[in-house]
């Protein structure tokens, strides 16, 4: 529910947004560089800003090449 709610803080703000994973290799550093408990568990970051331009569109390929079922025809499943 925290997540959803700052996404619609933010969204109404007119700002965009980036959830981005975060990468363990730098836990040893992140509690001094800012100021945070050392027993924190860090899992992502939610980078934001005004937006500099519209998203890009995005294509799929379709759902049968992209999608990988074992024990289960995917053929007919997907027509």
């Amino acid at each position: 529910m925290h997540h959803y709610a700052l996404w619609a803080l933010l969204e109404a703000d007119r700002l965009g947004y980036n959830l981005q994973h975060y990468n363990p290799m730098y836990d040893d550093r992140v509690p001094e560089q800012w100021k945070i408990p050392a027993d924190w568990s860090l899992k992502a970051q939610l980078v934001f800003d005004k937006p500099t331009g519209g998203a890009p569109e995005k294509t799929f390929e379709p759902l049968h090449q992209r999608l990988s079922v074992h024990g289960k025809d995917i053929d007919n499943s997907l027509s």
